[in-house]
């Protein structure tokens, strides 16, 4: 990247996971971006907070970031933490990152040559689920064949509107004049970041990173189902949003999903069961 690197903020949010929060920042420590700000939402009574603090407090990891900032959270890290954490941050990009993943190596480097190469205001990669987790074979089949099938969607959007295809919100990578533009993570316990990126498809095009560059928690059988359980349950609004904003307002990123592409647009309803969408939210 000719001239300085942009400030990317990192916004990590703890949740109440000990056992992985350690791995999880030491991910940050790893990376070749030479400008990072970093700020740690947590809980700061536990054990989590206390390897945030014995984080935030060793004078190497002051020396590696351009400002490093820790917030208590005792929400779990849902959709408002997320937006103060972003609010705190400084940064020309933001990353978020799940305090039981990790960003793997050079994540940052890559993701911010990707958005100022090719103008994306929003961008997420290939994922890698973390070894230490518990495979399913559901759940990793939904895993790879979602990101596998980007490739046969003709734009990122259409992808995303038809999956969560960035598959965890530690996956998102965009610029804070699209977070000022599309506004803050809505109010969704589980599905907040399939809604902010849908709304940011209506302003912009994705990109996808096509290397794997976050490490992905799985979650085992029975959680998976009952996470897809609960999405479900709120996709309902979320989709019925996006439908209802693609139709009845001038759209500034021109490729989103819309009928403005005809006939493939009816089809991709249809094919996506998703008629029951298009009644006003």
């Amino acid at each position: 990247m000719p001239g300085p690197s942009p400030l990317v903020s990192v916004v990590v949010l703890t949740g109440d996971d000990e056992r992985h929060v350690p791995a999880a920042l030491e991910s940050l420590t790893t990376q070749d971006y030479p400008a990072i700000e970093v700020v740690i939402a947590a809980g700061l009574r536990g054990r989590t907070g206390a390897a945030v603090r014995s984080f935030a407090d060793d004078p190497r990891t002051r020396a590696r970031f351009s400002r490093l900032v820790v917030i208590d959270s005792e929400d779990g890290g849902g959709p408002e933490t997320v937006n103060r954490g972003i609010r705190e941050s400084r940064g020309l990009y933001v990353a978020l990152l799940n305090g039981d993943e990790r960003l793997l190596p050079r994540r940052l480097t890559r993701m911010t040559e990707v958005c100022l190469s090719s103008g994306a205001e929003m961008a997420f990669s290939r994922v890698e689920p973390l070894p230490d987790g518990a495979p399913a074979p559901a759940e990793l089949e939904y895993i790879y064949s979602v990101q596998d099938n980007i490739e046969f969607f003709p734009t990122v959007g259409y992808a995303l509107l038809r999956h969560q295809a960035a598959l965890s919100r530690g996956n998102l990578f965009f610029s804070r004049a699209l977070f000022e533009r599309v506004g803050p993570f809505a109010a969704f316990a589980h599905a907040h970041d399939w809604d902010f990126l849908l709304r940011s498809l209506l302003v912009s095009e994705p990109a996808f990173v096509a290397e794997p560059l976050y490490g992905l928690r799985l979650r085992g059988h029975e959680p998976f189902l009952e996470h897809q359980r609960r999405v479900a349950k709120e996709a309902d609004t979320i989709l019925r949003n996006y439908f209802f904003y693609c139709r009845t307002r001038p759209l500034a990123n021109t490729v989103a999903p819309s009928p403005a592409w005809g006939p493939f647009f009816a089809s991709f309803v249809q094919a996506s069961r998703h008629e029951s969408y298009l009644a006003k939210p």
